[in-house]
């Protein structure tokens, strides 16, 4: 008596096959923009680290301590606030600066942060209205 080896048909194993390919195409692009939040959730958690320690440097001294540097040599350790970006992920980099705006005493403080193959993103924060704007 001859035993039958039971397995999957061809039909079967299409079918599988194509299920999984439609699984696949449609959470590819969902997976993206998670992980494309992710990335500015950290960029926006050092903006918001960085005022925060400016916020007080400024209570304390009457000023901003600024880091105006080019595109290439971006700061990714400062010291003097107690930022290291260096452990990030993604925004590793960031520069800040102040100017007075118009005639009025507005100071205005800026904060960028950069990642390699990533937008900058920028944050704004008027010390005079304390509005934050991005």
């Amino acid at each position: 008596m001859k035993k039958k080896i039971g397995g999957f048909s061809l039909t079967e194993l299409i079918l599988v096959i194509t299920i999984v390919v439609i699984l696949s195409v449609i959470s590819g692009p969902i997976y993206n923009s998670y992980s494309s939040k992710a990335k500015q959730a950290e960029g926006y958690a050092l903006l918001g680290t960085i005022l925060s320690a400016e916020r007080q440097y400024y209570d304390e001294y009457g000023y901003f301590l600024t880091r105006l540097t080019d595109g290439a040599n971006n700061t990714c350790n400062f010291v003097e606030l107690g930022i290291d970006a260096r452990s990030n992920n993604y925004y590793t980099n960031f520069t800040t600066w102040w100017w007075l705006s118009g005639e009025n005493p507005n100071i205005l403080f800026t904060a960028e942060v950069y990642a390699n193959g990533y937008p900058s993103i920028k944050m704004r924060y008027n010390i005079t209205s304390g509005s934050t704007y991005y």
